[in-house]
């Protein structure tokens, strides 16, 4: 089921807290106190094309730490806050050890701070943002200048056809394969096709037809597949039989 962004968060929160009570804390931070410092772990690749459907679950990761508690002072972290394409910041209170939220997060066993999302962004191949902070025991949350950012964009990957010749159709020793190709959210930029991949090497073309002549008669294989102006190939070859006669 489809949901927005906003509705997924609405409902995080009342998991997040359902799951989490009774946490203490310091609402306002002692002067001493140095902020938390957080990093997106995941995706590892740099901010950009997520070479997904729009809809499908991505996996957000990240990591956050107490300067006093890596120098072993008392300290931790409280809260992290999550914010989606600008919408309304969801707050988690006191991250469990252990817990199983709406989305499918979960606390890593080897750290109290390690939370892994997922959550569906919607609206196809446009900008996407997502960015997450942290508060310590004391009350004092990382800045919003300093929260780290996740910007991408869903991209669904380009499709191809080929056109002629049919299948079960009987050619000569001289044909052309004709094929065409398509993108929901984009351009096809090129294809990469073969005959008889076992013992010829693939080619890599913007055209849309591969011509032939003195192949010798018997069943032949012709592959293609699509890639767009994203960068993103067709997630599986066409495959076509040739009898040639």
């Amino acid at each position: 089921m489809r949901r927005s962004a906003s509705r997924a968060m609405q409902l995080v929160a009342v998991l997040a807290l359902a799951v989490a009570p009774g946490c203490g804390r310091v609402e306002s931070p002692t002067s001493e106190s140095l902020p938390p410092e957080t990093e997106i772990v995941a995706p590892t690749e740099p901010s950009g094309t997520l070479t997904i459907a729009d809809g499908t679950p991505i996996v957000l990761r990240w990591r956050s730490v107490d300067p006093e508690e890596q120098a072993g002072e008392p300290g931790g972290i409280a809260a992290m806050e999550i914010q989606v394409d600008g919408g309304s910041p969801v707050v988690f209170d006191c991250p469990p050890d252990s817990a199983e939220w709406w989305f499918s997060s979960s606390v890593e066993s080897s750290s109290a701070h390690y939370i892994s999302s997922s959550n569906f962004p919607m609206g196809g191949n446009r900008p996407h943002s997502f960015r997450v902070r942290a508060r310590d025991v004391t009350g004092c949350w990382e800045a919003e200048t300093d929260a780290p950012t996740y910007l991408f964009r869903y991209n669904y990957p380009p499709s191809s056809e080929i056109v002629m010749p049919q299948p079960g159709e009987v050619v000569s020793s001289s044909f052309t394969v004709v094929w065409r190709g398509s993108d929901v959210d984009g351009e096809v930029s090129e294809y990469q096709y073969v005959l008889d991949p076992a013992v010829n090497s693939y080619q890599v073309t913007s055209d849309t037809t591969a011509s032939y002549s003195d192949v010798v008669p018997g069943e032949h294989e012709f592959r293609l597949r699509a890639k767009d102006s994203s960068g993103c190939w067709e997630t599986e070859y066409r495959f076509l039989s040739i009898d040639v006669q």
